[in-house]
């Protein structure tokens, strides 16, 4: 009876060892695909730039040592996604180069427009509403009085409320591990005063 069992065993192992029809292998390429990415309901960080400023600010990233040069607002950038559909993202930095410090939120909606089979890459596109509170900055006051109060201003001042209509592109790589996304992120301010302002941000995110 051992004899037996030991041969009966050693059939069973090298069935198991054969390798797959080529349809079942299809099909379980198939179910890793229709799998949900690793990143859902995990958090991702990252950084966004702002290379498009209206009007134009004096806070960021110099590129001159001229005052009136241009500069490359930045900020430190954070997205859960919470369902197949939404995610909430939080930023701190300049939301705009004519902005001080600020920290915004948004509650993001998101679809799905194209993946490729290997899940190399999938592009989607979102809105992500929310709002920016912070401080006005010194371009506050060169935009209303005409002066330029000095860059303390950036950390102090008054405080800055306002409304974020952000509608983004973005391309996830390698089943979510990181993406990038480009968006076009009209802030209405309420106060210190009412003003539109306008940023195209560029930002890259890993996930966690």
């Amino acid at each position: 009876m051992s004899a037996a069992r030991s041969l009966a065993f050693v059939a069973l192992v090298s069935l198991l060892a054969l390798p797959r029809p080529a349809h079942a292998q299809d099909v379980v390429r198939q179910e890793v695909r229709q799998q949900p990415e690793r990143g859902l309901q995990r958090w991702a960080i990252g950084l966004q730039a702002g290379p498009l400023d209206l009007p134009r600010g004096h806070l960021g990233v110099p590129f001159t040592r001229a005052l009136e040069g241009y500069h490359l607002a930045m900020g430190l950038v954070g997205r859960w996604q919470t369902s197949e559909r939404t995610a909430l993202n939080a930023g701190v930095g300049l939301p705009q180069g004519g902005l001080g410090l600020s920290l915004w939120v948004g509650h993001e909606l998101f679809a799905r427009l194209a993946r490729d089979q290997r899940a190399i890459a999938a592009l989607e596109i979102y809105e992500d509403a929310g709002f920016s509170v912070g401080f006005a900055g010194p371009d506050y006051y060169a935009r209303h009085e005409g002066v330029f109060v000095g860059y303390r201003y950036a950390v102090g001042g008054p405080l800055a409320f306002g409304v974020r209509l952000p509608l983004g592109v973005r391309v996830k790589w390698l089943r979510g591990a990181f993406d990038t996304y480009v968006e076009s992120a009209p802030l209405v301010m309420l106060a210190p005063a009412v003003e539109p302002l306008f940023e195209l941000a560029l930002g890259f995110r890993v996930r966690l």
